[in-house]
This record gives structure tokens, sequence and C-alpha cells, in this order.
């Protein structure tokens, strides 16, 4: 009902502009993270902006909360569907960040860290013509990293 809503009486744009107030307005913190996670997935389930206009609230809300691992975990995967060497590289540094907020080993960062490495393998693959050299790089991180993670998780697939 409050989706029907708000569709009724805002526009788009004004839409975006609210989401963009609200996310500015967070209080760093992991309720905070749950929150703007949940709601941003609930923006893209439901098709209610760009892909474009997502991506950006992602990066505003990153401003906010860079320093949980929780949300830099989804911001990666967000940086990882915009199909970009640069931004796979930038999820692959902050997912690096992240592991070292937390005490022990995330099975869920290590393994959306493998993914985004295997991503850079294909990327790299698909502009090297020669060497392969970043391919093959990327590729061996990717599959250490998958070891890793079914070494702390093993019942996972």
């Amino acid at each position: 009902i409050s989706q029907k809503l708000i569709r009724h009486l805002l526009k788009a744009t004004e839409i975006y502009k609210y989401f963009q107030t609200i996310i500015t307005h967070l209080n760093p913190g992991n309720s905070s993270s749950i929150l703007v996670t949940s709601l941003l997935k609930a923006i893209r389930t439901n098709n209610d902006l760009s892909p474009i206009q997502i991506n950006k609230l992602y990066d505003l809300a990153y401003n906010n909360l860079n320093e949980s691992h929780q949300f830099i975990l989804h911001y990666a995967i967000n940086l990882q569907h915009r199909n970009s060497i640069k931004e796979l590289e930038k999820a692959e540094k902050l997912l690096i960040y992240a592991d070292s907020l937390v005490n022990e080993r995330d099975s869920k960062l290590i393994h959306r860290r493998a993914v985004i490495t295997f991503e850079l393998a294909k990327e790299w693959f698909k502009t090297e013509k020669t060497e392969l050299v970043k391919t093959l790089r990327y590729l061996q991180e990717s599959r250490e990293l998958f070891e890793i993670k079914q070494l702390i998780d093993p019942c996972s697939s």
C-alpha cells in the first residue's frame, strides 16, 4: 500500500530526491546498514528507479556507511554489476578493507571477493591480447579465495 501511495503521489525525480535525503541523513552503524541495504534492494526489485540512480544511491550511502562490513559487501555486489574493470577493482579493494574490519574471517566477504576476482579475470581476458598476465593472476587469486572460503565454511557449495 505504501509503495502504491508513494508512486501515486510523487514523480520519479521526487522519489529519487527523497531517497537521497534519507540516505544522506543516516547515522553510521549496523542498523542503518541493514536499513539502507533493504531499501536499495527493494528499490531495485520494484524498478522504482533507474540502475544509474540506484548506483548513485549506493555511492552516496557508502559515504556514511564505509565502516560497515555488511554494507561494503552489498556495495561490492552493486559495483560488480556495473560491468567495468575500474568498478571491479574498487570492489576488490573495498572487500579487502571490509575483511580488516571484522575479527574473524567472514566467508561471505571471502566468497564475494573470489567472485569479484573471477569477474576481473573474465574482463581482463577480453582486453588482453597475448600474454594474459592479469587474467592469469586474477584467476589464480580467485581459485585461492574459493579454496579458503571452503576451508572456513565446508558446508557451503
